[in-house]
């Protein structure tokens, strides 16, 4: 599934107009179900069942203004928003009975890439009377659910296996992008300019497996999640002059629920497993450079936000009359990039406070349980990692020039949280 979404003007010699007004949104739901089901009840009746989902999703939501030769017949406000609010809701589930075997596989893999630009390029003496907003947004909400079953209970005291798998792969790579390039407003312009890049994406992803079998009984559940996105509202190689406030907001909100739980029972032997795995490594940046000059009568603020925040839930519970094993691995890094400055440049408040600003205030809940019941034998236990390495810098550099009428706050903070519950139950 892709698609583009655009509004734009581009080439224009001049604009005349009362005000600009310019919105590109992209809002779509998508649902993907795929399952699998077989029965086989002879004495040695062997049933496999499977199911697979592929899913790739680029959007491309853009709105710019560019290649203008002069925009100062403007005498009014100027608004861009590109925004995307995709529902994506994607199901595998696979589920095998049999009397001899019970086999259950499901595999689901979804590719998520969201684009979504609001871009002032090459535009000389825009003028703005009012608010001058150049805006980018994603809100995607996406659920991932894979479950599989296997039974097999045996036949006339027969050996019987119930094998039962789920894997679920998730790839999220969006890039949300606020700028203005090479660009220069009208002298006269008056009020706020306000560039924003925020992404506010919410992803579900469960994967569950259980495995019964005379003899022995499998479940295994493994859920994977991969995020690489890329926030920024930036002005480079640009003029900026109003008589209201200039503010720049790069924004990473994504959160992301993990559970993965495999179970499995067996009269001989049983093994249970879940992993749940989820990496981000995001760079969220809000930034003037490249020689651009702002002069503003307001406050100046440059702030980059980082919220990021992992839930996971991984858990593998067996029980046997003989032996069993429940183990569970949770694994969870966050190494994100988190900037905000001003390179090469000029920036003045003539009349209150600038601020440059960039935080991290990410959060890590991992839950990992494994256990089993076994006359005698169990094992159970778990394993988590846990890592957050960000890098968080607010500053000004290579010879730029910051003057303000009231204090100058340049702040960079990592306020991360982790809390983790690892733990391992057995009982023979």
């Amino acid at each position: 599934n892709s698609g583009d979404v655009k509004a734009f003007i581009d080439g224009a010699s001049s604009i005349a107009t009362g005000g600009i007004d310019m919105d590109a949104d992209q809002s779509s739901r998508t649902i993907a179900i795929s399952a699998g089901l077989a029965g086989a009840t002879g004495k040695k009746g062997i049933a496999i069942a499977g199911s697979m989902s592929f899913n790739q999703i680029h959007t491309d939501v853009e709105v710019s203004l560019g290649n203008i030769t002069t925009a100062a017949g403007n005498s009014g406000s100027v608004s861009m928003n590109a925004s995307d609010d995709s529902n994506v809701v994607i199901v595998a589930g696979a589920a095998g009975f049999g009397s001899k075997a019970g086999v259950g596989a499901a595999f689901a893999y979804s590719d998520l890439q969201n684009d979504v630009r609001a871009l002032v390029t090459n535009v000389s003496n825009l003028k703005h009377t009012g608010l001058f907003e150049v805006k980018a947004r994603t809100d995607t909400d996406v659920v991932t659910v894979t479950g599989a079953g296997g039974i097999a209970k045996g036949a006339g005291g027969g050996s019987s296996f119930g094998l039962a798998g789920t894997v679920s792969v998730n790839l999220i790579d969006n890039e949300v992008i606020a700028a203005i390039d090479n660009s220069s407003t009208h002298a006269d312009s008056t009020g706020n300019v306000v560039l924003q890049a925020i992404d506010n994406s919410y992803f579900f992803a469960f994967a569950g497996a259980v495995g019964y079998g005379g003899t022995v009984g499998l479940g295994a559940a493994v859920a994977v999640n991969i995020m690489t996105n890329e926030v920024r509202a930036s002005v480079t190689n640009s003029d900026i002059d109003t008589t209201g406030q200039f503010k720049l907001l790069a924004q990473e909100t994504a959160t992301v629920t993990s559970i993965s739980v495999g179970g499995a029972g067996s009269k001989k032997f049983a093994i249970a497993g879940g992993i749940s795995a989820n990496d981000f490594t995001n760079v969220t940046q809000a930034y003037v450079s490249g020689g651009s000059h702002i002069d503003v009568d307001g406050l100046v603020e440059i702030k980059a936000i980082d919220d990021t925040q992992i839930v996971s839930i991984a858990g593998g519970l067996s029980f046997s009359q003989k032996g069993a094993v429940g183990a569970s691995v949770g694994v969870n890094l966050i190494d994100n990039d988190i900037r905000a400055y001003v390179d090469g440049s000029v920036v003045i408040s003539t009349g209150a406070t600038t601020t440059i600003q960039a935080d991290a205030g990410n959060l890590i809940v991992a839950i990992g349980i494994g256990g089993a019941g076994g006359t005698k034998f169990a094992l159970g236990g778990s394993v988590s990692i846990n890592e957050i390495t960000n890098t968080v810098e607010a500053g000004v550099r290579n010879a730029s020039t910051v003057l303000s009428a009231d204090t100058i706050d340049i702040s960079a903070r990592d306020n991360s949280t982790m809390v983790v519950v690892a733990g391992g139950f057995a009982g023979s």
